[in-house]
């Protein structure tokens, strides 16, 4: 998990973003959320997610719905019962096979943040 994070922080940070490993957002229930990583570049804030796998889905869709002003992203292991590509609003399920698979897979994400 570190390299995975480490690759992400190296992308976001290139790219000019303020990071910050193990950090957490309240959302608009007060409640404050857990990130891996929480990149901030002027407006624009994305959060890093690796969830245990028991409980994934309920959640990084929770949230997700408690902060909809962020940017989620959660990497799963393509062994994962929940693997799957899938993209809701502002979750992004980004299903990886290695470091650089997911390195590729982010950075095109990234651009879909960056520019829409």
């Amino acid at each position: 998990m570190k390299a995975l994070i480490e690759a992400i922080k190296e992308k976001l940070e290139k790219r000019g973003f303020e990071v910050v490993l193990n950090d957490t957002l309240e959302g608009i229930s007060g409640i404050q959320h857990r990130f891996d990583l929480l990149a901030r570049k002027e407006e624009i804030v994305i959060c890093v997610d690796i969830p245990n796998p028991s409980f994934m889905l309920p959640a990084v869709y929770g949230k997700a719905i408690d902060l909809p002003w962020v940017k989620i992203l959660v990497p799963v292991k393509e062994e994962n019962p929940c693997s799957y590509d899938h993209t809701i609003d502002n979750l992004s399920m980004i299903t990886y096979k290695d470091v650089e698979d997911l390195t590729r897979k982010f950075e095109r994400k990234l651009k879909e943040f960056l520019y829409s």
